[in-house]
């Protein structure tokens, strides 16, 4: 069974292009690989400015592979909205966002 499964995956096409294939866009860069590195999340800046605050993937130190990126986007989007519930003439909404 082992060899079947061997040669079905030598007959998968490969993900990279052979150097002999031309590539019809000229801004056609190769794939590059990265490495995944560790990330301390409390060594991250706030990600908030007077008029713009990040949420999900953007605002959170994640692997992109894990998929989470929309539940933190509602998550993150609720928390702010009843943040924001706060607001008054005399509580600013760059504090409200601050606290978020």
């Amino acid at each position: 069974m082992t060899d079947v499964l061997l040669e079905l995956w030598d007959l998968a096409p490969k993900a990279v292009p052979k150097e002999s294939q031309t590539y019809p866009f000229k801004t056609y860069n190769p794939i590059q690989l990265r490495k995944v590195r560790d990330i301390n999340p409390l060594t991250i800046n706030s990600w908030t400015s007077s008029r713009i605050t990040l949420i999900g993937n953007a605002a959170h130190a994640m692997s992109p592979l894990l998929g989470l990126g929309t539940t933190h986007a509602i998550q993150d989007a609720e928390a702010l909205s009843q943040a924001l519930l706060n607001y008054s003439p005399e509580n600013y909404i760059s504090y409200i966002v601050k606290i978020y």
